[in-house]
């Protein structure tokens, strides 16, 4: 998993806000921190910037959902790198 596919991902789910379970603040806000991620030159600077991001999945998101996993997912990878 890399970055530009969640940030695709999420953007996916943005396109299907009106069907999606995602209220759209938090897609816009993922979307947002994910693309400022990117622009991190090493993966603990990266993991910093998601840290909001994971907590919030964590915290708030259905926990059956594969977006949110798969970010979840890829953080861990960070911080375990």
């Amino acid at each position: 998993m890399n970055l530009d596919r969640l940030i695709a991902g999420t953007e996916a789910a943005m396109a299907e806000a009106a069907s999606s379970r995602f209220p759209e603040p938090y897609l816009v806000a993922a979307r947002r921190m994910l693309l400022l991620a990117r622009e991190a030159t090493d993966n603990e600077v990266r993991a910093q910037r998601l840290a909001p991001l994971a907590q919030q999945i964590s915290d708030s998101w259905p926990h059956d959902s594969t977006l949110g996993m798969e970010i979840l997912t890829y953080v861990q990878g960070l911080r375990s790198s």
